[in-house]
């Protein structure tokens, strides 16, 4: 599959996607957070970065068979689940019920943990030279031995930031909640800040943003989408001046135009799948891995018991080392496993998109799972240990809530 083609049917698909979600009122859909970036990351590719790096023909056409298998998944899903409607005697309109999760201890639980780990890992992180140049390299070096909290605290208070935003938005509680969540987000944010690290600011405020654009635009009219559309360039906006800091942090303030190619930001939306065509598909590691490394939590199992996966060394340290959502499952099963996966990925995303349409606890995790939907242009996200901990926490929630009812029952009778 030639350069150019693959260019122009990937701009036919974006322009598709988007009057797809003008259709639907709806900017966080999947389809929209998963084609957008990984899209816009080819187009850029090729207007900036082409005449230097040449995709080979197997890699455009393992790009859009990623591509095409994903919208496959997606509008099979959206078939059978119109289906379904088809057989129920009215349509149900969108809406979420009040939860009340300021009510629930194990959120206080986890956001008192996670603000705590959040200064922790603030101190430990600034003894350790955070404002230094370059800091991010050595935070790389040393990060398998920093203590728990540097890494983990920032996922802890994001889950529980994220319920009581809910509950905000959707119950008549009072404004000083607003003003803890807004706290919150600000440790949080200035601890992931000290990492240097633009993926980790990506996962707190992207479940937030997602959490109030699908609250505020339920049953939307025309007035709303566009409202949220203004928002969703305004968060585009502040999240390049949170990577403009992080840049000047890292390389101090000779940094380059953001659509330089040499900034590294840039670099790292543009360039992964020419390190994927240098390091996997030119060497013709198709399936290498036997179908290892799909699933990150059996992944790590298997790591834990020294179980042979078939690892395989790529870009050393300093070089161009992600390599897009289409590595793991080219590595795991070739290309029949970019189309398999994918079409699962596209299925599961519209189930779990309608789903979040109706019930507070799949909007959570919708949330939590799409961050690493979008973030399918840098590496594959979806089936993380962070979204695997997202569930945990959400599952512990509910359980809670149930208990806390029963309880309540019981006393009654």
């Amino acid at each position: 599959m030639t350069i150019t083609t693959t260019y122009l049917i990937t701009v036919f698909i974006i322009v598709s996607v988007v009057s797809y979600t003008i259709y639907i009122k709806n900017i966080v859909n999947p389809l929209f957070l998963f084609v957008i970036p990984t899209g816009v990351a080819y187009i850029l590719y090729i207007l900036y970065f082409q005449a230097t790096w040449t995709l080979s023909n197997e890699a455009n056409l393992i790009f859009l068979i990623g591509e095409f298998s994903y919208l496959i998944g997606y509008f099979f899903s959206c078939f059978f689940n119109s289906l379904v409607k088809s057989v129920a005697t009215k349509t149900v309109p969108i809406s979420y019920q009040a939860v009340h999760f300021e009510k629930n201890i194990i959120v206080w639980v986890f956001l008192v943990s996670g603000i705590i780990m959040n200064f922790l890992s603030i101190i430990k992180l600034r003894q350790l030279g955070a404002s230094s140049d370059n800091f991010r390299d050595q935070f790389i070096n040393i990060v398998s031995s920093l203590p728990p909290y540097v890494i983990y605290g920032k996922y802890i208070t994001v889950f529980a930031l994220c319920s009581l935003l809910y509950s905000y938005l959707t119950s008549k509680i009072s404004r000083w909640y607003l003003l803890i969540i807004l706290l919150g987000t600000g440790i949080v944010y200035y601890s992931a800040t000290l990492t240097q690290a633009r993926t980790d600011i990506l996962i707190i405020l992207m479940p937030l943003a997602i959490i109030f654009l699908m609250v505020k635009i339920q049953n939307a009219n025309w007035q709303l989408f566009v409202k949220s559309v203004f928002i969703v360039i305004l968060c585009l906006v502040l999240l390049y001046f949170s990577f403009l800091f992080v840049q000047i942090a890292r390389f101090g303030n000779n940094t380059d135009n953001f659509f330089s190619s040499e900034n590294q930001t840039f670099q790292y939306i543009s360039l992964p799948l020419t390190a994927f065509d240098r390091w996997m598909v030119t060497p013709n590691l198709s399936g290498v891995r036997h179908g290892f490394g799909i699933i990150d939590p059996i992944d790590k199992f298997l790591k834990l018991f020294q179980i042979n996966q078939y690892e395989y060394s790529f870009a050393v340290r300093g070089q161009f080392n992600v390599y897009s959502y289409l590595s793991a499952p080219f590595l795991a099963l070739g290309k029949f496993g970019v189309f398999f996966v994918m079409v699962i990925a596209g299925y599961f995303n519209y189930w779990l998109f309608n789903k979040a349409k109706y019930s507070a606890y799949y909007l959570l995790y919708y949330a939590f799972f799409e961050n690493s939907v979008m973030l399918s242009f840098y590496s594959w996200q979806m089936t993380s240990m962070v979204n695997v901990y997202a569930l945990m926490f959400i599952l512990l929630v509910q359980f809670n809530r149930v208990k806390v009812h029963e309880s309540k029952l019981n006393n009654k009778l």
